[in-house]
């Protein structure tokens, strides 16, 4: 046997077994409904804050865990910063409420 077909069999197994992964988690994503919130992302925040004050990493893998976190931090502050731009403020909405046509 050759060097070539076991990686051809090789790929042949890895490809069926992608594929059965991947109908496993079409069927369950599409029976799941997800609920995501600010909320909840923010309790992430603060799950990755605690871990690193308890010390639940090891030196090294502080650069990668800061790097994550800033990540993060800067997608939730961006996501917070459009939903507020998308929702009307109290005064706005009350001048429109009394404004006359």
């Amino acid at each position: 046997m050759s060097t070539e077909n076991t990686e051809n069999v090789t790929m042949s197994v890895n490809e069926q077994l992608s594929e059965v992964e991947t109908t496993e988690t079409t069927e369950v994503a599409a029976t799941t409904p997800v609920n995501l919130t600010v909320g909840g992302l923010a309790n992430v925040r603060r799950l990755l804050e605690l871990a690193v004050e308890r010390g639940a990493f090891k030196a090294n893998e502080m650069t990668a865990v800061g790097r994550v976190y800033d990540e993060f931090v800067g997608g939730l502050n961006t996501l917070a910063a459009q939903i507020q731009a998308t929702q009307p403020t109290v005064a706005e909405s009350t001048t429109a409420e009394t404004t006359p046509v």
